[in-house]
């Protein structure tokens, strides 16, 4: 027995316990499954918390067997990190899919950046053996996925680029999807769309946040390479979030502050005066 989620665009099909019970269906599937393994390093599980969990083992194990070190993004809500677990561990997960846009305030995002993106910034002296602790399954974290609505329709254009950087300061995966970065005010329709994007080289980067996302996902490369491996989040307003990234050997910092738009109704134009940052050390 399994929980049966219904969607429009697709079926649900009964493998039942093994293959033997469905020679075909399963044959089929291991074909395919090794034949996207053969094609692209990483492999996208949809709906893994209603996809039957024997199945995926078996079609797993069938896409290791051509690519060993494949890259295996699961789209998991089971809302229990403990399930969440069972299927990380049994299926070899490498990464689960953690959304933005799952956040209705800016310290709940902020949470989710913290909760999600790195270790604990801690004190200034480092352990050289530190004891075992629990972890949870790294994220691929994303700005907007393709379920999503546009970022501008749920909350406004002015907060694309903030959660982009609050996003680039996790020491994570970070991912977007197409559209985000043109600022496409509607959700694209990955069923009903038959239009064919433009070329990169058709795009007014003018009118997009291209050039501002080419910098974050810079920064986000420059702090997973030099060892900026903690983080803190630090709620200054009810808009504006500083995320700070440390190297706990160096004990350098670099910061963000993220003025965020949630409320594409309450953005005021004439803002009050943000209060200072204050930290101490040299500023480079």
């Amino acid at each position: 027995m399994r929980h049966l989620v219904c969607w429009g665009d697709c079926i649900k099909l009964n493998y039942g316990e093994k293959p033997e019970d469905c020679p075909y269906l399963w044959d089929l599937m291991k074909k395919y499954t090794q034949r996207c393994a053969k094609i692209f390093h990483g492999l996208r599980i949809d709906n893994c918390h209603s996809t039957p969990i024997h199945v995926a083992e078996y079609l797993l194990k069938a896409a290791r067997e051509i690519r060993p070190d494949i890259y295996v993004i699961a789209e998991l809500f089971t809302q229990s990190e403990s399930l969440d677990n069972i299927f990380v561990n049994r299926l070899g997960i490498t990464s689960l899919v953690r959304e933005a846009q799952n956040a209705p305030i800016s310290f709940e995002q902020g949470r989710l950046i913290y909760r999600f993106g790195g270790d604990v910034l801690g004190g200034f002296i480092q352990k050289p053996i530190q004891d075992a602790t629990s972890c949870i399954a790294p994220a691929l974290f994303f700005d907007q996925t393709h379920d999503n609505p546009s970022a501008i329709e749920k909350r406004s254009v002015y907060d694309c680029i903030p959660t982009s950087a609050m996003l680039a300061m996790a020491n994570c995966g970070i991912g977007s999807v197409r559209g985000y970065d043109e600022l496409v005010p509607y959700k694209i329709d990955v069923v009903s769309e038959t239009r064919k994007y433009m070329t990169w080289d058709e795009v007014k980067q003018s009118s997009t946040i291209i050039p501002a996302r080419a910098a974050l996902n810079r920064l986000h490369v420059w702090l997973a390479e030099h060892n900026y491996t903690q983080i803190y989040v630090d709620q200054r307003t009810s808009d504006i979030v500083a995320v700070t990234r440390h190297n706990p050997v160096t004990h350098e910092k670099v910061i963000m502050l993220a003025y965020t738009a949630f409320n594409k109704n309450a953005i005021c134009y004439d803002c009050p005066t943000v209060e200072d940052l204050t930290f101490t050390g040299n500023r480079f």
